[in-house]
Order: structure tokens, then sequence, then C-alpha cells
């Protein structure tokens, strides 16, 4: 695998990708904020009325349509670099394990993820509304100020795009993972880095991504991030994995290689523990 030329084509494809879970996101969020009754907030119920316009089953549609359309995309995308060298990958065989992984997915991690979500823009909310009150800012005049910033443009975009991004680092290489596990062989795992200014790095981010560029694992491997961390190591499939901190996800826009494994003899290594694809 050429790092450098895929990373480029990453970058392109990430573009399209960020749109798509911007436009599954950004409603989901403007619909929150336009649900919340000011009229009806006082001092004593406005944390009420704000988490009661918090409806989680829109945002449970968004994110699993996000999964479904970027991780499939991608996964197809990831298929076709593989069929460069194995000729084996199928859309069918694809297909059929792609959506049943992703709906497992969404059961054990999906959920979490989008009650994350919903309780980060509650706290958001509830902070700024806080910190007027505590600085001597009437209810009122408080209630006022925050309709303004929750239903300003700027507002449902910011939220929406940092929601977006995160899961589209995390949709996509979650489709290339699952492009992988039907090649028929024994395939490795690439951590490709976004390398810019806003990479993440040591000594100022303790999740180096900038230097784990290059590193390879096996398909059923992990990316390990602090490994001497008293707190304990953070283990990533890939890019984006739910799984980790969320110091280690958030904005990430790194990617992963899906590369077929060869032995000492450079023969590429068939995956006897799933024939049904060999």
């Amino acid at each position: 695998m050429n790092q450098s030329k895929y990373r480029k084509t990453w970058q392109r494809w990430y573009k399209g990708y960020e749109r798509t879970a911007f436009r599954n996101i950004y409603p989901v969020i403007r619909g929150w904020g336009n649900s919340i009754e000011w009229d009806k907030m006082n001092v004593d119920n406005y944390q009420f009325l704000v988490k009661q316009a918090i409806n989680r089953e829109p945002m449970e549609d968004a994110y699993l349509e996000t999964y479904e359309v970027i991780g499939y995309r991608h996964g197809v995308r990831t298929g076709r670099g593989i069929n460069q060298e194995l000729k084996n990958f199928t859309i069918d065989a694809f297909n059929t394990e792609f959506y049943k992984a992703v709906l497992l997915f969404f059961k054990n991690y999906g959920i979490s993820r989008v009650v994350s979500i919903s309780d980060t823009y509650y706290r958001d909310i509830i902070k700024l509304m806080d910190t007027r009150l505590v600085d001597g800012i009437g209810m009122e005049e408080t209630i006022k100020e925050m309709q303004k910033i929750v239903n300003s443009r700027n507002f449902y975009r910011w939220q929406a795009m940092r929601i977006a991004r995160t899961e589209t680092t995390a949709s996509a290489n979650f489709g290339a993972i699952e492009s992988g596990k039907v090649s028929g062989y024994v395939m490795e795992k690439v951590w490709i880095s976004a390398r810019d200014a806003r990479t993440r790095r040591k000594p100022d981010d303790k999740y180096d991504h900038y230097h784990m560029n290059g590193v390879k694992v096996p398909q059923d491997g992990v990316f390990v991030f602090n490994e001497s961390d008293l707190f304990g190591a953070d283990k990533l499939e890939y890019p984006g994995d739910p799984k980790g901190k969320a110091g280690n996800l958030i904005s990430c826009r790194c990617s992963v290689g899906i590369v077929p494994k060869r032995d000492e003899n450079g023969n590429l290594v068939k995956d006897d523990t799933n024939p049904t694809y060999v």
C-alpha cells in the first residue's frame, strides 16, 4: 500500500462522507433546539425543560443511517482496493455481512453513543445558562440570550459538525474493517494518520496519532495508546472505534488501510477460519 496516495484519496472521500453525516445530524440538533419551551421556562424548571426537548429517537435514526451509508460506501471502496491484489472481494458477500454487522454494532455501541451525544448537548446548554445566572444575569434576560444562541445557525452547525466529524471517521473505518473480513484471506490493518498540524501528538496530546502512522496490526488486533498509563491503555480496533476514550476519538480524521498478509515467501495467506468466502 502506498500510504501517501491512500491518505490523499481518503482526504478526498472524507469530505464527502462528512457532508453526508452532517446532513443526517444537523436537522436533529436543530429540532432539539426548536423543541425547547422557552416561554414556560423559569429558574426552577429550566433543566427539566431542556432535557425534555432532547428526543433521542431521531438521533438514533440519523446515527444508524450514517453508519449504513458511509460505512457501506467506504467498505465497497476498500474492497475494490483489496481486489487490486486479491480479485476475491465480492459485493454480495460484503452486503450480507455488512448489514448484519452494522445492526449488531448499533445494538452494542450505537445507543450508548446517542446517549452520550444527547447528554453533551444538554450539558452545553445548561452550562451556558448557569454561567449567566451565576454572573447575576436575570432569568428573563438569560432566556432571551439563550434563545438567540440556541436558535442561531452557527450553534446548530458547530454542534452538528462536531458529531459528524467524529462519526464520519468511525463509520467509514468500520466499513473498511468489515470489507477485509469477506476477502477470504488473512488481512492486516494499517493506521494512516492525517499528518498535519491538527493531528494529535505528544507532548501536547497524550494520544499520539501522528506517530501511530504506518503501524500495522492483525485484522483482529488493536492499536494501543498509552500502554504505560496508570489508568489503563486505550485500545482501538480502528480510528474512531467507539470503545475508545473520548479524548482519543473526538474529531479524529485518521483512517485504516486493509492489506493482505503475506508469509515469509511473499505468498498470500488464505483465511481457513472463514472458508465460505475462499
